[in-house]
């Protein structure tokens, strides 16, 4: 007899969780970082509300726990549900709170508070998502010696994104003043990614500026820089730098094998004490897996010519 109530017991409670609400989400196709800003958008929903989720496969999604904690989205199991439901801002979960037989779809557009900062100020949700985006896979670990380590995160194409346009190094002190609409890029023949995107593509000063910034926050300790870039030749990018930095206690790491690196890259990333970074969404993640000390990230830039302007920057000094 307890054998028998023992099984009827977990056919209705799979029932109930098949049958009564979850949340999962829908990827943009976008690479690592889409998807992992688009699962963890669901993630933080998931946690909030107290609503399962139902995860979707990506590519490298198999390298972090996520993909082992979470039960996957079947076509079975989504035909179980009556509702389904886009999520733009959480309200709508608010709003079906009271119905079953509903799935909540979170996308690469819903609006949520960051997740970063709310890492930052609970301490359940900073477990619950470093448990989750653990990774189960082995990668090197960077030891913290007497150096103070910065992940410099360089995005310039790599064959991959449409070219740059702008001047990468400023020869002469850019004048900080909004541009009228004739300064800005026209004529054109091909739109290039940092015109598209131009705080996620800023210029080498833009990163050369902020490891500036960094040696007079950090001026007791010799700065160790890991280089993490698309670019295909980072030795020179690392000796463009020195040159200009001409400073015996800033040195470089940089991967010179070619094998795929992407997953390997972002967890070295978040294990650095700072973290110097564009808008990038595979930056970003890397900003949320980790517990960096310091944080520099472009804010806004303007051209002036084919100079590309970052003009302001947030640096989140983290205790």
């Amino acid at each position: 007899m307890k054998q028998f109530f023992i099984v009827i017991l977990f056919v209705a409670t799979t029932n109930t969780f098949a049958l009564n609400q979850a949340i999962t989400y829908e990827l943009n196709g976008g690479r690592l970082g889409d998807n992992i800003s688009t699962w963890s958008k669901a993630e933080y929903l998931s946690y909030h509300y107290s609503i399962p989720l139902l995860s979707v496969p990506f590519p490298y999604s198999d390298c972090f726990a996520f993909d082992t904690l979470e039960t996957a989205l079947t076509p079975a199991l989504k035909s179980t549900f009556k509702h389904i439901i886009y999520i733009v801002n959480g309200n709508e979960i608010e709003n079906y709170r009271d119905e079953n037989d509903v799935l909540f779809i979170s996308t690469f557009y819903t609006k949520t508070p960051s997740l970063y900062e709310v890492k930052c100020r609970d301490k359940e949700f900073n477990a619950f998502i470093n448990a989750h985006l653990k990774p189960l896979m082995e990668v090197p670990i960077i030891e913290q010696s007497s150096a103070f380590t910065v992940a410099l995160h360089v995005r310039t194409g790599g064959g991959i994104d449409a070219p740059l346009y702008s001047e990468q190094w400023y020869d002469h002190a850019p004048i900080l003043y909004s541009v009228n609409i004739e300064d800005k890029i026209t004529n054109t023949k091909e739109m290039h990614a940092d015109q598209q995107w131009p705080t996620k593509f800023p210029p080498l000063q833009y990163y050369l500026d902020q490891i500036k910034k960094l040696r007079t926050l950090v001026s007791d300790k010799p700065l160790l820089i890991y280089l993490f870039t698309d670019d295909p030749d980072p030795q020179s990018l690392v000796s463009s730098f020195n040159k200009r930095l001409n400073d015996d206690t800033i040195s470089f790491i940089y991967q010179t094998t070619h094998h795929d690196q992407t997953v390997e890259d972002l967890i070295m990333m978040s294990q650095c004490q700072c973290l110097i970074r564009s808008s990038s969404l595979y930056a970003q993640a890397a900003q949320l897996m980790g517990n960096h000390q310091i944080i520099f990230y472009p804010l806004h830039s303007y051209w002036q010519g084919k100079k590309l302007i970052i003009d302001k920057v947030k640096i989140v000094m983290c205790s």
